[in-house]
């Protein structure tokens, strides 16, 4: 059973199936789809702009996760593609991780504070 986040998540995601090319959503499996749009919850409202990237819209980590993962199995045809999309999903970590790196850095675990030296 789906919690409220996956449910929500779901919800996005057929909503995004809604602004990309029908040729892109007819790559992925009817029972992918059936599956999802039965989980998708009925209450969350989903809007955001189909002209935005996918970067910049407002969703759900579970979405983008979810949105992830059918790019790879469905969208990445070749292995060359699966290839390039795994390293850039490296990338978008490693970019991510010295994010929080530089933001924790200055933080004592132990003792809970800023370390003088770091505060801004």
């Amino acid at each position: 059973m789906l919690g409220l986040k996956e449910k929500n998540a779901m919800a996005e995601v057929m909503w995004y199936l809604k602004g990309i090319k029908q040729e892109d959503v007819n790559k992925i499996p009817n029972s992918v789809i059936r599956y999802i749009s039965e989980n998708a919850s009925k209450e969350y409202e989903c809007k955001f702009d189909y002209n935005k990237p996918l970067k910049d819209l407002n969703i759900l980590d579970e979405t983008r996760g979810i949105i992830g993962l059918l790019c790879y199995k469905y969208w990445c045809v070749t292995e060359e593609q699966k290839k390039k999309y795994i390293e850039k999903l490296r990338v978008n970590e490693r970019i991510y991780q010295d994010e929080i790196k530089k933001k924790w850095m200055g933080f004592d675990w132990e003792m809970g504070t800023v370390r003088k030296s770091h505060k801004k």
